[in-house]
């Protein structure tokens, strides 16, 4: 789009109205002094147009990022063609909802043929897609009196997020094969033990070459792998429900972006998989296998208002964490173990912990930390909330505490060293 800025539109009415009067009264000053000023505004008509001949590249450090990681963008502008442009500015345009905390995403420069400036800032991840807008340049006549802008067509985005490529269930497992090792002995692909053959055992397990030394039979035994049965409980109660700060995800969101991640672990492991989200009610979902149980379970965390079909509405007669014990305990076997996501912002949240663990499932929870300690309310909640965290933790209960500056992963692997000293 080409425009005029009106630079010397100024002085044009003034050098006509200066030469009018000149000429009326008879007055040749005036009449120079006109003069001079239509030669200026000659001169900014005739000088030529702004060049469009500019190539805009942008550099991302990185397309994924983890939350709280630092992307730098660069923004790279040359001029291809064969002539100087006086007068360039740029300006980029980055996701709306992330900061620029270095540097400035615009430039104004002057670009001999061939030279190149770049512009470069740097943004704070946050999680989520984020989608960059299309950069705008402007360039302006030696002059100033004409100015041309137009769009540069680019195609970025930048994903924040983290993967959780394993969560380590506890010891309780089902007899459905999967990858938690056991301590029993029968097929598998890790060495056990030798015992005794008996008729009924098949002949790939036969130890052959012990039959041929020594013409004894034996069996040999591999470690079993059988897979857990969980259910993923994400706190979503009212009074759970917390943001560090403005514009950021709270505990609900950010308890479903866990309860997520673990569900796709444990089902790339071969678990039965279901997820149950607590509030004024319960909505559940049995654990089960498969993409389809993944397909399932991602509809239910994703969904804000009505429960899915394949899920079902528990109802919680009235408050208390025994209420929400009894009617999730109702419906679980023996054999499921959950982990409960939750910021532990409350006394309820560890009794719910504690009530699912006294009715004999083994419970880890994975605890989002948004407190802070910039202001006295939120150093009284984080003490409160460590308090929380080291109670669940002398109940015999796992915990992984997450701050939600650094990936999840991060948090388990910090965890797991802990559970195995």
């Amino acid at each position: 789009m080409e425009r005029r800025t009106g630079r010397w539109e100024v002085g044009l009415l003034a050098a006509v109205v200066t030469g009018g009067v000149g000429a009326l009264a008879g007055n040749t000053t005036l009449v120079l002094a006109a003069t001079v000023g239509l030669t200026f505004a000659a001169y900014g008509y005739a000088t030529r147009p702004p060049s469009t001949n500019v190539s805009v590249e942008r550099t991302l450090s990185t397309a994924t990022a983890d939350p709280g990681e630092t992307v730098r963008v660069s923004l790279e502008v040359r001029n291809d063609g064969d002539e100087a442009v006086p007068d360039l500015r740029l300006l980029d345009a980055p996701p709306r909802d992330l900061s620029v905390v270095e540097g400035a995403p615009s430039l104004a420069t002057s670009l001999e043929p061939g030279e190149t400036e770049t512009a470069e800032y740097a943004l704070a991840a946050t999680r989520g897609d984020h989608e960059f807008g299309d950069p705008v340049v402007a360039t302006r006549s030696v002059d100033g009196g004409t100015e041309r802008r137009w769009t540069v067509d680019t195609d970025h985005a930048l994903t924040v997020t983290s993967v959780l490529d394993s969560f380590p269930p506890a010891d309780a497992t089902v007899d459905y094969t999967g990858r938690v090792p056991t301590d029993r002995g029968g097929p598998g692909v890790e060495f056990h033990s030798v015992r005794e053959y008996h008729p009924e055992d098949p002949p790939n397990r036969v130890d052959w070459n012990r039959f041929a030394r020594t013409g004894q039979l034996r069996t040999i035994d591999f470690r079993e792998h059988r897979a857990a049965r969980v259910l993923v409980l994400v706190d979503e109660r009212g009074g759970a429900e917390r943001v560090r700060e403005a514009g950021e995800a709270d505990t609900v969101e950010l308890g479903r972006e866990a309860a997520g991640q673990i569900v796709d672990a444990l089902l790339s492991w071969n678990n039965l998989v279901g997820v149950a989200r607590m509030d004024t009610h319960i909505e559940y979902l049995e654990p089960d296998v498969g993409d389809a149980q993944r397909h399932r379970l991602r509809e239910l965390l994703d969904d804000d208002v009505a429960t899915p079909e394949h899920a079902d509405r528990l109802a919680v007669l009235s408050d208390g964490p025994q209420k929400y014990v009894e009617r999730l305990n109702g419906r679980l076997s023996e054999s499921t173990q959950v982990v409960f996501v939750s910021p532990l912002l409350d006394d309820d949240a560890p009794a719910v912990a504690a009530g699912l663990r006294a009715h004999g499932h083994p419970v880890t929870v994975v605890t989002p930390d948004v407190t802070t300690a910039e202001t006295p309310g939120g150093t009284v909640a984080r003490i409160r909330r460590a308090r929380r965290v080291e109670s669940v933790r002398e109940g015999g209960t796992r915990v992984v505490d997450w701050p939600v500056d650094e990936p999840l992963y991060t948090a388990v692997e910090r965890a797991k060293r802990g559970w195995s000293a």
